[in-house]
């Protein structure tokens, strides 16, 4: 399949984060690995991204988030701003 194709499915990875500060990098590592041969086998679109939600960390998860938004094309961050408990769905 050609990965320029436009019916090519683009693909978010989203992963929650809260207090990852010792496992950041190893996650990023491994899941940008995976990202990054599921684009060059052609299975899903270049467009594709993970998506890390820092959901209200009080170590330095946060930074380590932005700092990988601007060093990896396929990174992007959410930060969000108050931390909800005990909702009911």
């Amino acid at each position: 399949m050609n990965s320029q194709s436009p019916s090519l499915p683009r693909l978010a990875i989203v992963v929650p984060c809260y207090n990852e500060s010792e496992v950041f990098s190893y996650c990023l590592t491994e899941l940008g690995g995976y990202l990054g041969r599921m684009i060059s086998d052609g299975m899903i679109s270049p467009a594709s991204y993970l998506l890390f939600v820092d959901d209200g960390s009080r170590d330095d998860t946060w930074r380590q988030i932005s700092a990988a938004t601007k060093s990896h094309a396929h990174v992007r961050g959410l930060k969000l701003s108050c931390n909800t408990t005990g909702y009911h769905l």
